[in-house]
C-alpha cells in the first residue's frame, strides 16, 4: 500500500499514511494526527499553563478561562493566603484632636473618650459656650436648669465636664438636689415632690 508524509495537526511531527487514508481525510474535512494520543490531546480544551504560586512555577494542562491556575490545593492556598495578607500599617486615632496610634485596626478611635469627644454636635459646644447658655438660662428664669431642660446640652456638658451637675458647678451655681430628696413648694403653697413639679406648678 502506497503511503505518504503527513504533518500531525496537533504536535506538526510528520509521520507515514496510507494514501487512501490521507484522500479520506482530504475529502471529510478531517484532522489528521500521528497517534490516538494526539487526537485526544487536541479534543483537550486545556491548554499548557504555569502554576501562578509564585514558588512553585510548574507546567500544567488548564483550561483557557481560568483566572488564576495551581497545580495542587497546597499551591492555591499558599498563594492566596499570600493575596490576603496586608501590610501592617500604624493608624492613628480618628479624633483629630488625639495623636495615638490605634491597636486594633478594625476601631476608628483610641478610646471611649475620643469616641465622644468626636460625636456630633460636640464641636458646636465649647467650655465657655456651655457655661454662658446656663448662666443665661438662670438670669431668664431666675433658677437653675434641669438637665431635662437643656437635655441638648446634656452629652457635650457630660464630655467636657465629666457630669451635668460639674457643669452647673463650673457655671458658679449649685446643683439642683437629686429628684425626690427634697420637697419644693409652689406658688400657690402646694406641697411639690420635685423641682419639675414645682415648675409645672406654678405655670
Amino acid at each position: 500500500m502506497y503511503e505518504i508524509e503527513v504533518i500531525c495537526d496537533h504536535c506538526k511531527k510528520e509521520f507515514e499514511r496510507p494514501l487512501g487514508r490521507f484522500n479520506e481525510a482530504v475529502k471529510f474535512g478531517w484532522k489528521q494526527f500521528c497517534s490516538a494520543e494526539c487526537q485526544s490531546k487536541s479534543k483537550s480544551k486545556k491548554i499548557s499553563k504555569i502554576c501562578d504560586n509564585p514558588v512553585c512555577h510548574k507546567s500544567i494542562l488548564a483550561k483557557k478561562t481560568t483566572s488564576y491556575t495551581y497545580c495542587s490545593r497546597n499551591c492555591s492556598a499558599t498563594h492566596n493566603n499570600l493575596l490576603r495578607l496586608k501590610p501592617f500599617v500604624l493608624e492613628k486615632c480618628a479624633n483629630k484632636n488625639c495623636n495615638n496610634f490605634l491597636r486594633n485596626h478594625e476601631c476608628k478611635y483610641c478610646s471611649r473618650d475620643c469616641v465622644n469627644k468626636s460625636k456630633k454636635g460636640l464641636s458646636s459646644y465649647s467650655k465657655e459656650k456651655l457655661i454662658q447658655i446656663i448662666q443665661k438660662f438662670q438670669l431668664d428664669n431666675g433658677r437653675i436648669p434641669t438637665k431635662a431642660e437643656l437635655g441638648y446640652l446634656n452629652r457635650p456638658a457630660r464630655n467636657i465636664f465629666g457630669s451635668w451637675n460639674k457643669a452647673v458647678k463650673a457655671a458658679g451655681f449649685i446643683p439642683n438636689k437629686v429628684i425626690f430628696s427634697k420637697k419644693f413648694t409652689a406658688n400657690d403653697g402646694h406641697i411639690c415632690d420635685s423641682l419639675s413639679e414645682k415648675i409645672v406648678d406654678s405655670t
